[in-house]
């Protein structure tokens, strides 16, 4: 019997995360991992540990230090979601 959580796999997907280097933001980052997806990981400051433990999981990251004062970055940041749905692993 398959458990409920097959139902939220997210294989083949990527999920973009704020706040990710520290509390409920790497947090979420973790489990979106765990449920399949590979991860961006924006935050004011990168977080090493967690980039490896997500690496660790099978699971592509990548970590982007962002100031809130660049929006210009968004873009760039929407390029790098894409990318990573569009690379083979």
């Amino acid at each position: 019997m398959a458990s409920v959580l097959d139902r939220f796999r997210l294989d083949g997907r990527a999920a973009l995360v704020t706040g990710a280097s520290r509390g409920l933001g790497a947090a979420m980052a973790t489990a979106l991992a765990e449920a399949g997806a590979d991860v961006v990981l924006v935050a004011r400051t990168r977080n090493a540990a967690l980039e490896q433990s997500i690496a660790a999981l099978g699971r592509r990251v990548h970590g982007v230090a962002r100031s809130e004062e660049h929006t210009s970055e968004l873009q760039s940041l929407r390029h790098l979601v894409c990318r990573l749905l569009l690379e083979k692993k």
